[in-house]
């Protein structure tokens, strides 16, 4: 069994047994629904319920390797906690808190990633995180979404999403790239 593999069952582990809602996002999830890249690492959204930030690091500390030594200060500042899994596999576990996000991790279908069965984003939930960055990998990766899933997305629901972040992030290009993308891709 590869490292990673054993990571990701590790990670699959420790979440589960502390009874953690979460579900891969990032490039994992994109080598399910597009255009299969490597990723070293893993990107998780997690929700914490009634856990705080502290007490979720503490946790995951106890089970995993921090990647800094202010780890758990950082994730209070940006909602993502920094760890190492295995030599091989770092991941970012992302805090969601969100109505959208709990709504997303609630519309996660489990898949094989790697081999290990996980919660996975929903085609559609990952185009809408990956749209809300602003990196322009993501939007290639969103192409490679929507070339592989074309018409089996809903569309409404990424929409509705992307215009109501569009809105209150203050970037109403979110939206409207997305729809000249499609438009380009003749979706």
């Amino acid at each position: 069994m590869s490292s990673r593999r054993a990571g990701l069952r590790k990670l699959k582990r420790l979440l589960d047994s502390h009874h953690i809602h979460y579900m891969v996002i990032g490039g994992l999830a994109n080598t399910v629904w597009g255009r299969p890249r490597y990723t070293h690492d893993a990107h998780l959204k997690v929700l914490l319920d009634e856990l705080s930030i502290v007490q979720f690091g503490e946790l995951v500390g106890r089970h995993l390797a921090l990647r800094r030594a202010d780890a758990v200060a950082l994730a209070q500042r940006v909602y993502v906690l920094l760890v190492q899994v295995t030599d091989d596999l770092p991941a970012d576990l992302a805090i969601g808190f969100l109505p959208y996000e709990v709504q997303a991790v609630d519309r996660a279908v489990q898949v094989k990633v790697e081999g290990v069965e996980l919660p996975v984003c929903t085609a559609e939930d990952l185009i809408i995180h990956k749209a809300i960055s602003e990196r322009e990998r993501d939007w290639q990766d969103i192409e490679g979404v929507l070339l592989r899933q074309g018409h089996k997305l809903d569309q409404r629901h990424v929409e509705t999403w992307l215009e109501e972040f569009a809105a209150g992030l203050g970037r109403p290009e979110i939206l409207s790239r997305y729809r000249q993308l499609r438009a380009q891709l003749n979706l």
